[in-house]
Parts: C-alpha cells; structure tokens; sequence
C-alpha cells in the first residue's frame, strides 16, 4: 500500500495522499467525538431516570418533556454516528481512488480506478441519506425543546420548586 510518505513519489503525490490521509483522519476524530457524546447523553439519561421518584403528578408533564427531550437527543446522536460513519466511509474509499490514481500517474501499477468510483457514488448516496435523517432528527430535537420550554413554563407560572429540579442532572 502506498502512503504519503513513500520516497518514489513526487511532492505533489505525497501532497495528494497527505490531504486524503488526513480528511479520514478528521473523519475518524468526528466519528469518535459523536461515540463519546453519544455515551453523555446515555449517562445523563440514567441519572435522570433516577430523579423519578421525586416527582408527583403535578410535575409528570415537566419531567415527561424533559424525557423526551432527552430521547430526542439520543436518537440525534445515533444518526451522527451514522453520518459520521458513512463519511468516514467516503474518506476511505476516496483515500483508496487517491492511492490508485497516484500509482497509475507515476507509473508504480496499473488499478483500475472505475470499481473504486462506484463504490465512492454508492457511499456518497448512502452518506447524503444518512445527513437527511440527522437533519429530520435535528427538526425533531427542536420540537422536543419547544414542548418542554412550553411546560416549564407553565410550572414556573404556577410556583413552587419542581420547576427548579428541571436542570438536576
């Protein structure tokens, strides 16, 4: 496997490589970053799970929002880790065409480039499927915010502390 550091290679091919290399690197640093925020949001889930038995019914539509909210939150962060995923997924194969057309350019060996195109507008098609489900998600999360903006405030308006253990965590 060729890399961006390999001595036969011109300047402007470990160039080439180097750039490839690195956006599936950044790739990878996003996909990692969405895995650990992804783990926060499970945590803060189960610590708020554990503030049920605080509650009565007075504050259930408070806490029910906030519930959601939370929910929301974690199915966002699923589908950006399949949308980190799927570009990660288009990095590497692109990393791969990068590679084949700089042995085919140099003449270090003949790839065929077109099944690593294919595969790449497959990926692409998968990758923009998965951005459009984050985004629904995304639209989602700002429905669940709205719903528990609209009960804190009625709590706040009606008085009392429940209102205040909203932002317990």
């Amino acid at each position: 496997m060729i890399r961006s550091t390999d001595p036969r290679l011109p300047s402007e091919g470990r160039r080439r490589l180097a750039e490839a290399e690195d956006d599936l690197a950044v790739s990878l640093g996003q996909l990692r970053a969405r895995r650990e925020e992804q783990e926060d949001i499970v945590a803060t889930i189960s610590r708020f799970e554990d503030l049920d038995d605080l509650w009565e019914r007075e504050g259930q539509s408070l806490m029910q929002s906030r519930r959601s909210l939370l929910e929301a939150r974690l199915i966002l962060a699923d589908k950006l880790i399949e949308e980190a995923e799927a570009r990660a997924a288009v990095d590497e194969a692109r990393l791969r065409l990068a590679r084949a057309e700089v042995l085919l350019r140099y003449a270090l060996a003949a790839p065929d480039l077109e099944p690593v195109r294919a595969e790449i507008a497959s990926l692409v098609r998968e990758r923009d499927r998965r951005v459009a489900a984050s985004e629904r998600a995304k639209t989602e999360l700002g429905r669940a915010t709205d719903r528990l903006w609209r009960d804190y405030a009625t709590a706040a308006s009606r008085g009392g502390r429940r209102a205040n253990a909203l932002w317990l965590e």
